[in-house]
């Protein structure tokens, strides 16, 4: 298995403008809470990294959500399993990676990054 870096090593990356890691809420389960950020690196500040957080949190759970559904509405086809472990918004300035992990990057359009680089990085991060 690949060594574990960490989050200030994953935000010196060519591209990466910032990154973000976080944990679930530490409320009870059935409830609906906030994330809570454990840690920010790279040229954002901590308000940044938390809308990073947010945003990276709320559609990841629309992710996961699809790759469920789309897993039990037919649990015989094996076609409908999805290895899902990352998600990618592109965006026209800046874009966005995030892993089921719960780490986030905020990446530079201008520059030039390997997207699957970048997320098996991403998992790399201990969290």
């Amino acid at each position: 298995m690949a060594e574990e870096i960490t989050l200030e090593e994953l935000a010196r990356q060519p591209g990466v403008i910032g990154a973000a890691r976080w944990k679930t809420s530490e409320y009870a389960t059935n409830m609906a809470a906030q994330p809570v950020l454990t840690q920010a690196a790279g040229s954002i500040d901590h308000e940044r990294a938390a809308r990073l957080m947010n945003n990276a949190e709320v559609a990841g759970m629309s992710m996961m959500g699809i790759s469920m559904l789309n897993n039990s509405s037919n649990p015989d086809d094996s076609r409908n399993v999805y290895p899902v472990d990352s998600y990618y918004v592109n965006g026209q300035h800046s874009s966005m990676i995030a892993t089921f992990n719960r780490v986030a990057v905020l990446l530079d359009n201008s520059v030039d990054y390997e997207v699957r680089e970048i997320i098996g990085l991403m998992n790399r991060v201990g969290n």
